[in-house]
This record gives structure tokens, sequence and C-alpha cells, in this order.
């Protein structure tokens, strides 16, 4: 399956680099298809990851800028749903991972609250360090955790997947703020030369917790 899809998404990338590098092709064109290059390239990699088998070679854990991840995972979001997509926290913060595995996590926890916020709701999605770990809280409007109708019922499991060689925990409780779920994943992690005080913990916003 995973050869099955490689061929196809090698395929739109080609026909998307031709289509952009046609003199004729305007600008603002050229724009989405940078957006549909970096939309089938996650794909492709989602796809890799979600479907390796035993003997082909796993990302590495390495360095990963989380706060650019985040914007991207919600820059795609935001191409395809109508509602307010907020981001708060520190400008850069890494932990150590598969920078897939992250961004997989994210999507599912990010997806599972645009359904639960629904087509004109709010989500929020925080990056705060406390005491030398990473916090990353997505939030929404919605009805609550466990109130939205299940899918494929995988986007915690792929999210302590992802964390759970990081020794990362899960949290799972009540906006404070918006009303809906509050999901954390906190993972150690550092933002490099930080010598400012430590951001605003997330005390007060969450009430029940599982370890990865």
């Amino acid at each position: 399956m995973s050869h099955e899809i490689r061929q196809p998404v090698a395929v739109v990338l080609a026909l998307a680099e031709a289509a952009r590098a046609l003199p004729e092709t305007p600008e603002s064109t050229r724009w989405y298809l940078d957006r549909l290059v970096d939309e089938v390239v996650a794909l492709g990699e989602a796809a890799r990851s979600a479907l390796a088998v035993e003997g082909e070679p796993r990302c590495p854990e390495v360095p990963v800028e989380v706060v650019g991840l985040v914007e991207d995972v919600l820059a795609s979001f935001e191409l395809t749903w109508g509602g307010t997509v907020t981001r708060e926290g520190v400008d850069c913060a890494y932990l150590v991972g598969d920078p897939v595995l992250v961004r997989r996590a994210l999507v599912n926890l990010v997806d599972n609250a645009v359904r639960a916020a629904g087509a004109d709701g709010h989500i929020l999605v925080s990056v705060v360090l406390s005491h030398g770990s990473v916090l990353m809280t997505v939030e929404d409007d919605g009805p609550g955790f466990g109130l939205i109708e299940r899918q494929t019922n995988i986007g915690l499991a792929v999210a302590e997947q992802a964390f759970a060689g990081a020794r990362g925990t899960l949290t799972v409780g009540v906006s404070t703020r918006l009303g809906g779920a509050a999901i954390t994943l906190t993972v150690p992690g550092d933002r490099p030369g930080a010598g400012d005080p430590l951001e605003r913990p997330l005390e007060g916003r969450v009430r029940a917790t599982r370890a990865v």
C-alpha cells in the first residue's frame, strides 16, 4: 500500500510543479499550487508513517521546532474551515521526536477541535514553556470532550504514539476560556537561548491527566 501511494503522490507533485513553471501561470495561481504541493508532501509523509512496515526506515528522532509546525497545520485547516483560528504563546520552542508523527498528532487534535467547534466555531492553539517542558494545548468552543460524533476514534491514539518516545503526557479537560474541550500535550523541551521568564502555565484549564 505504501508503494501504491508513492506513485500518485509523485505524479501530483510533478503536475503541480509543471503548472507552476508555465510562464502564463498567474502569481495568484502559483500561490495555490504552492499550498497544494505542501499538502501533498504532508499527505505522503503521513501515509508513509501510518503504513510503515517492518524493515522500512523510519524518520529518526530529531529536534522539532514546534511553533512552525503548529502554524503549518493551522494554515492547512484555514483553507478548508470557515471558523476562527487563534494561536498564542511563544514564538519558538523545540522538542525531540519524529516530525512526521508530531505533525500527525497535531492534525488529529486540531481536526477533533474543528469538528467539535462546528462550521463557524472557534479554536485556540497555545504553545507555551513551563519548567523545562513544551505544552501544546488545543481548545475549542464545542460541547466538550466525548460529546461529538465519533469517526475513526484514533486521534488520541495517534497523539499518544507520537509523543510516547519523548516521555510526554496527554491531558484531557475543559477549556475555561472557550467552554469546550482542552487537550494538552506536555513534552520535555526548550527554547534555545531563552533567558526570559517562563511563559504562563496552563494550570486551571484542565481536570484529567493520563500518562502517555
